[in-house]
């Protein structure tokens, strides 16, 4: 049942990419783009906590831990204990922890950070992927593949995912 829920995401995703080639006006297929590319984030931003082994490891303590910090100095020396061992918030990528922080600061709603996160996956790749491609209408092919293929793994690993997608997006750049 959950895989299907899955499975239209992106059906809606891919159906909104494929329009946006057949839409001539360039504002509104920017704007098609925007919408497909937000239907994966919001999945990811309203999934439960169960899904992703790393919100339960570091994302929501590192959030919990931001919520109920005094200030940014005072985040940074705060810890949680896991696998019996105290884990430093300032042993963590700054950037990572600023935008835990931040997120947590602004609204104090970790779906909304889990949608951020994927926002930083999701279109830093499509980017990347619409960069590479010599014909971009078959940017939804490519998409497709990312959602079967990478789409679940980025719900796991999201540090590294986020870092990948950025580094990916640079190298097209380097690329063209």
């Amino acid at each position: 049942y959950l895989m299907v829920v899955y499975l239209v995401c992106f059906g809606l995703s891919l159906l909104f990419l494929y329009s946006s080639n057949i839409i001539k006006n360039s504002y509104l297929s920017s704007i098609t783009v925007f919408i497909a590319l937000l239907f994966p984030c919001i999945l990811a931003g309203l999934r439960s906590l169960q899904v992703g082994t790393d919100l339960s490891v570091y994302v929501n303590p590192l959030f919990k831990l931001a919520v109920t910090s005094k200030s940014w100095t005072n985040y940074q020396s705060l810890y949680w204990i896991m696998d019996y061992r105290p884990r430093f918030v300032g042993d963590i990528e700054v950037g990572f922890t600023a935008l835990v922080y931040a997120i947590a600061k602004l609204t104090s709603n970790f779906q909304f950070l889990l949608f951020i996160i994927q926002c930083l996956i999701v279109f830093p790749s499509f980017l990347g992927v619409r960069n590479l491609l010599s014909k971009k209408d078959n940017v939804w092919l490519a998409m497709l593949f990312f959602y079967l293929t990478l789409y679940n793994v980025s719900l796991n690993a999201v540090r590294q995912f986020i870092a990948m997608s950025f580094a990916f997006l640079g190298l097209s750049y380097l690329i063209n």
